[in-house]
């Protein structure tokens, strides 16, 4: 009887097994195909993501690591920029040569309110050394309206009007207009690469028509 009884329990646990078996295999069977389904999905979105996200990636990082470049602080820019237009009106109006070339480019242009153009830093402190000789000469003060910071080029575009004033014998002479400045960032900060002066109107002695 102990041996039949054995023989009846060995037989329900391997029956047991089969069982536990054929229901692995059967889940396996079922589970088989989600997974295949699951693994194509996931090689569906490699091939979109390397086809239309990482190209929309990049379009939107370069603006943006050009900006990190040259616009981080554009507002710190600008306030350096107006600080350092001040600071040329400043040397006008001391009649100091050196310190009115200390914002410009070695090779500026200048294109003067008049028309004409001078070309270098030289050139052009020479010309503005007859006016600070002159006593005739009162001054002239540039006001910057705006400044624009480029986010792709170390470059700064200020806009602004400016008056001259000369001492004629029949009164003084102010000379109005506007100008269009661009500035240049190097190792040594912002200097001035170009200008550009127009002359819009003249008031207060006969020589406005000579």
């Amino acid at each position: 009887m102990a041996w039949r009884s054995f023989s009846k329990s060995r037989d329900r646990g391997r029956a047991t097994i089969r069982r536990m078996e054929i229901n692995r295999a059967q889940s396996a069977i079922f589970i088989r195909p989600f997974f295949r389904l699951f693994i194509n999905y996931l090689h569906g979105m490699k091939r979109f993501l390397l086809a239309y996200l990482c190209p929309i990636l990049i379009v939107v990082l370069i603006p943006l690591c050009s900006l990190a470049q040259y616009g981080t602080d554009s507002k710190a820019d600008e306030r350096l920029i107006r600080a350092l237009r001040l600071q040329s009106n400043e040397a006008i109006q001391a009649r100091d040569l050196a310190g009115f070339g200390k914002t410009m480019r070695p090779d500026i242009a200048v294109t003067r309110g008049s028309g004409s153009h001078v070309s270098g830093r030289d050139s052009v402190l020479a010309s503005v050394s007859v006016q600070f000789a002159d006593k005739s000469f009162l001054g002239y003060v540039r006001t910057t309206d705006s400044v624009q910071v480029s986010t792709s080029a170390p470059l700064a575009a200020e806009h602004g009007h400016w008056i001259g004033r000369f001492q004629r014998p029949d009164g003084i002479q102010t000379i109005t207009g506007v100008y269009l400045c661009m500035w240049q960032k190097d190792g040594e900060g912002w200097k001035i690469r170009s200008e550009l002066f127009v002359s819009l109107a003249c008031s207060g002695s006969a020589a406005c028509g000579k």
